[in-house]
């Protein structure tokens, strides 16, 4: 796996796209903000947000609001929403906090968020946060670049043009040399596995 780490001691630069769709945000009057007050109603609106967007990108798990209640109530958690003008909520992120570094755990997008550039707008307002409040490092998460509709999302990360690390992956150790072979050959020819 791959992650992306930001620099927050210094300007994020991110690329023409994002400042682009921080525009579209802009000009449609999303509302930034953090979530200190959790009601059933606002983890049951980000519950159907993550099940709307898990829909579309066909994912194979779901997000229960008695998970999503017991994550929040950790100290180091954090939840932040960005509302349409109506306050409906276009997209969440939930973000781990641990001075100076931060982490991302959650993002939940609806489909109107990427009409509105609302996941663009909110990592911006939350960079600028965690910078103000003297974070040093934000860890964007660990996914690879694919071929299937994940790879929208290292795309989205890699608008920020921060640091691609390369975690330590699986290790195969064969003592016979044809056996690696064959085996590099059936998992990369077969079985059309990448690597990193």
């Amino acid at each position: 796996p791959l992650t992306i780490d930001i620099d927050l001691s210094r300007p994020v630069n991110f690329n023409r796209a994002w400042k682009r769709n921080v525009k579209k945000a802009i000009k449609n009057e999303l509302k930034f903000s953090e979530v200190t007050k959790f009601s059933d109603e606002i983890i049951d609106e980000v519950v159907e947000v993550f099940c709307e967007m898990a829909d579309l990108k066909k994912l194979n798990y779901k997000l229960e609001s008695i998970s999503l209640k017991s994550l929040l109530q950790s100290e180091d958690i954090r939840l932040f929403v960005v509302q349409d003008v109506n306050g409906k909520i276009l997209s969440a992120r939930i973000i781990h906090v641990s001075h100076p570094f931060s982490s991302d755990v959650l993002a939940a997008n609806s489909i109107n968020s990427r009409s509105f550039g609302a996941a663009y707008f909110i990592m911006q307002n939350i960079f600028k946060i965690l910078h103000e409040e003297g974070f040093k490092h934000f860890d964007f998460g660990r996914i690879p670049p694919s071929d299937h509709a994940t790879d929208n999302v290292y795309q989205f990360k890699s608008f920020t043009r921060g640091n691609s690390i390369q975690y330590n992956g699986n290790w195969s150790f064969y003592e016979n040399k044809w056996l690696e072979f064959l085996m590099f050959c059936f998992k990369n020819f077969k079985l059309k596995l990448q690597r990193y």
